[in-house]
């Protein structure tokens, strides 16, 4: 029987990572332990993810991939990746900030900010207001900041819902940040799935510049 599968591809962030979702549901993931930079790994990686779960190419209609932010190696890669798994497999394909899909970790409505741990003390972040049903509009371009010019500026959206990626709580610890005192929600879920996720509620098709950062950010 014929499935109807989202790939989904993050590979700007870390060693990058994969999800595939049906209906909505995540039926196979991986993630990288080192940084994804050719090519030919990532499509090794998602012919091993496909295989480990006994599925195959002809059932993913719908690829998801990351525009990041994220290193300029990285995004350039899974884009590149996923526009040439597209039109081999004629299926759709959406590019979308990973920043923006991260607001997905919850429903309420109103001003969210999204980050992630971006190496070397540094964090990525934006800021989104959310209907809380799909609606996700931009309140500023992605930020890329020292984590002791990142923790002040909080101060100032006091309201907002704040949204750490997996990667960052580690980073705030050891930093020498007091968790108890953030009032946030963790990401827990792989970058890749809340892409596939995303996905879900955003046009067949989108084409998206992407966003690089300096690939040193990322080390």
């Amino acid at each position: 029987m014929k499935r109807d599968l989202t790939l989904a591809i993050e590979t700007g962030i870390g060693g990058g990572s994969l999800s595939i979702l049906e209906k909505g549901s995540e039926v196979g993931s991986c993630e990288g332990t080192e940084k994804i930079a050719r090519s030919e790994e990532l499509l090794l990686n998602i012919s091993q993810l496909l295989s480990k779960n006994r599925l195959l190419k002809s059932d993913i209609k719908k690829i998801s991939v990351s525009r990041g932010p994220g290193s300029f190696t990285g995004v350039r890669t899974g884009i590149s990746t996923a526009k040439g798994l597209q039109k081999s497999l004629q299926c759709e394909c959406s590019v979308i900030s990973v920043l923006e899909a991260m607001v997905l970790k919850t429903n309420q409505s109103g001003k969210v900010i999204t980050c992630f741990a971006a190496g070397r003390q540094e964090v990525c972040w934006q800021i989104f207001e959310s209907d809380g049903r799909g609606d996700i509009k931009n309140i500023n371009s992605p930020q890329f900041s020292l984590l002791k010019d990142f923790l002040p500026a909080l101060n100032i959206y006091q309201e907002a819902v704040l949204i750490l990626y997996k990667n960052l709580p580690g980073c705030l610890r050891d930093f020498g940040v007091d968790l108890d005192s953030i009032n946030f929600l963790l990401a827990e879920e792989t970058a890749a799935k809340y892409l596939g996720l995303r996905s879900e509620q955003v046009s067949k098709t989108i084409e998206s510049s992407p966003l690089y950062a300096r690939d040193d950010f990322f080390t």
